[in-house]
């Protein structure tokens, strides 16, 4: 997966936890998990968390429609 497109699930995934609209708040909120860096790249948790999601693939969860 490229680093834009994990760093839009992550904002993706922070978005569904927070409810807020994408933007500042959900990168501020993403960064302060340490999901991104602050240059708003993937952190090693920002992976992890890429990682897991996708490890949902065929299972009934909550973030099954998230990525």
């Amino acid at each position: 997966m490229s680093e834009p497109l994990l760093a839009q699930t992550i904002l993706s995934f922070e978005n569904f936890l927070s409810g807020h609209g994408f933007g500042a708040e959900a990168r501020s909120a993403a960064q302060l998990r340490g999901w991104l860096d602050r240059d708003g790249r993937p952190t090693e948790e920002g992976h992890q968390l890429c990682r897991a999601l996708l490890g949902q693939h065929e299972q009934r969860s909550v973030f099954r429609n998230v990525i």
